[in-house]
């Protein structure tokens, strides 16, 4: 990692700073891999890869004794690469302003707002894939900030409220409220409200990550491994396991009469074959042991 900075004072009240930063990363990590087939998961060595270079330059200005104003900029640009599986590219440039004024002696005033220009660039590969592939749009904020001195070097009110708004959850107010008591110069007791909101990241909003099969018995899968098998006329054959999470249930199939319905009878339960026919209880099974059918859902 390399940083650079530079700090200039052009007048009293007046400075500017200039802030650079060349970082490279390379971590090792362990990830499991999903299968089809058992084990269903394995092992896979992989190695996240993070090159980002950040400049960003700020400039305050003293514009009155009772008023300065504060202007901010940060410009990110990423490159990540995560083994295989992840390709990004995020750029971002952050711009600012800030005011603080001082209404009275007990009473401060801040305020200001923000814009975000973003561009997510990203690879599709087998692991991942987003859609769409790159992402660009504008993001901004405001906010407004009041502080009250009730007793002064006692008590301290602060309440005040931001607004933000991203591309995927739109505009969120977060406001706060804190409240400040020092007893003495070096202790100091404070209590707040707040609410915060995170916005959601890209992987979770534009991201399809290839899915695999969770082994029977694990957590995410507890009990034996329920398919779908069928027993006709002496044969048996397997079917893949469906999607739907449902209770195990069975039934069994005989061929119509004359009547016109049939009724379908196993372990306690019957069922017409009329589609507005609900099931019911059964008294008895009467189904030939060559028709039976076994079904499970998983």
């Amino acid at each position: 990692m390399a940083d650079l900075r530079w700090d200039r004072s052009w007048r009293a009240g007046s400075r500017s700073t200039l802030d650079s930063q060349v970082m490279r990363s390379r971590s090792s990590e362990i990830q499991l891999e999903g299968s089809y087939l058992p084990p269903y998961q394995t092992l896979l060595p992989t190695q996240l890869a993070v090159d980002r270079v950040t400049v960003s330059a700020r400039h305050e200005e003293r514009l009155a004794d009772d008023l300065s104003v504060s202007l901010a900029m940060n410009l990110v640009d990423e490159r990540i690469r995560f083994g295989n599986r992840v390709h990004a590219n995020p750029r971002t440039l952050d711009t600012g302003v800030s005011v603080i004024q001082r209404l009275d002696a007990r009473h401060e005033l801040m305020y200001g707002g923000g814009l975000r220009h973003v561009d997510l660039a990203t690879t599709d590969t087998d692991w991942i894939r987003f859609s769409p592939e790159q992402r660009r749009g504008v993001e901004w904020s405001a906010f407004v900030q009041d502080e009250w001195t009730l007793d002064p070097g006692r008590w301290r009110l602060n309440a005040g409220v931001r607004l933000d708004h991203d591309l995927y959850s739109g505009t969120h107010p977060q406001p706060n409220l804190r409240l400040l008591f020092t007893p003495r110069d070096d202790v100091a007791l404070w209590a707040g409200l707040s609410r915060a909101h995170r916005s959601p990241s890209r992987g979770e909003q534009d991201g399809i990550i290839r899915l695999f099969v969770l082994p029977p018995g694990s957590p995410g899968n507890p009990g034996r491994c329920r398919c779908r098998c069928s027993a006709a006329a002496g044969s048996r054959a397997m079917a893949a396991p469906t999607a739907t999470s449902t209770r195990p249930s069975w039934a069994c199939a005989r061929r119509p009469r004359r009547r016109s319905r049939s009724m379908w009878r196993r372990s306690g339960i019957a069922c017409a074959t009329t589609p507005a026919r609900a099931c019911r209880p059964a008294r008895r099974s009467s189904c030939p042991p060559r028709s039976r059918i076994w079904s499970w859902a998983a």
